[in-house]
């Protein structure tokens, strides 16, 4: 998306990464609450707790940045989005994602974090 958008890389990350994480939470909650645990400091009551409390304080660390975590604010067309999420099947990171993702899925992604 960063390349398409001409917008560098560590801004995309704090717009989508909550997003992504969240999608791919129901693949992999251990992972995800181990990232959680190290973000939060502690192992809450479940694995899934964890992650979503791992997950929401990474978004409040973004948010200090003072820099944009919307999508509106990087996307000045969302007309845009379908086309980028199709390119983005043909990415080979995709291949290692913990959850499949189709170009609906994606798209989800960006409205999520719109």
């Amino acid at each position: 998306m960063g390349g398409k958008l001409d917008v560098a890389h560590g801004l995309i990350h704090p717009v989508l990464l909550p997003s992504v994480m969240r999608f791919n939470l129901p693949s992999c909650v251990e992972k995800m609450a181990n990232i959680g645990e190290i973000i939060i400091g502690r192992r809450l009551s479940g694995a899934e707790a964890t992650a979503r409390e791992g997950i929401a304080r990474l978004e409040a660390f973004f948010a200090d940045f003072n820099i944009s975590t919307r999508l509106r604010d990087i996307v000045s067309d969302c007309d845009v989005l379908p086309k980028i999420c199709e390119m983005a099947l043909h990415d080979t990171c995709l291949v290692t994602n913990p959850r499949e993702a189709d170009v609906d899925a994606m798209l989800d992604i960006c409205k999520a974090c719109w």
